[in-house]
């Protein structure tokens, strides 16, 4: 008899205690199966092929019943299938287990873009630790606005910032909008002058 839906769930609970999956994959997996499982027929349950043989019918019964949103659904269905995929390569041989040395991908770190509209970090250095393109310490906060379509506004401070250190950016953006506008004019002023 083959694989049932028994047996992904072991499965992933033994390739987490092998650590050949990390405990939020494995959790994840978990979580696509029980998505399906609630809708599986008796004959499903007891066969994983024939789950795999009727998951397209299964996901539209799933996302008809508006269980869950179109993009989650295809996340879980190619979860679903990965944890079938790695049963039948490794879940039935403990030597195929044993010698499994899964893909370890590093975690990605948030980075700064680089805009060119980006307005408050346009400089190389925003100071001599925080590089643009460079990973956010944890004692930082990073503020993101979108000021227009085609500009966005980045802002790096400190979580701890002070007082004083909020006027003086209050004094840097006021003296930014002064500059902005002496421009606007100066340009106005040349453009009636010709």
């Amino acid at each position: 008899m083959g694989a049932t839906i028994k047996d992904l769930y072991d499965f992933i609970d033994t390739a987490l205690r092998n650590r050949k999956y990390p405990p939020n994959t494995a959790q994840g997996y978990k979580a696509a199966l029980r998505v399906f499982d609630a809708e599986l027929n008796d004959e499903e349950k007891g066969s994983v092929q024939k789950t795999i043989d009727n998951i397209d019918q299964i996901s539209n019964l799933i996302f008809g019943k508006n269980k869950i949103s179109a993009g989650s659904l295809a996340t879980y269905k190619s979860r679903l299938i990965k944890v079938v995929a790695d049963y039948n390569k490794y879940g039935t041989d403990a030597t195929k287990m044993a010698n499994w040395s899964p893909k370890v991908i590093a975690p990605r770190a948030k980075r700064i873009r680089n805009d060119s509209s980006n307005t408050a970090s346009s400089s190389s250095q925003l100071d001599e630790n925080i590089e643009v393109g460079s990973v956010v310490p944890s004692n930082m906060h990073k503020i993101e606005l979108a000021l227009r379509p085609d500009v966005k506004f980045t802002l790096i401070v400190p979580r701890d910032l002070r007082a004083t250190e909020v006027t003086t950016l209050q004094a840097i953006l006021t003296s930014l909008i002064n500059e902005s506008a002496s421009e606007t004019s100066a340009k106005s002023q040349k453009l009636s002058d010709d």
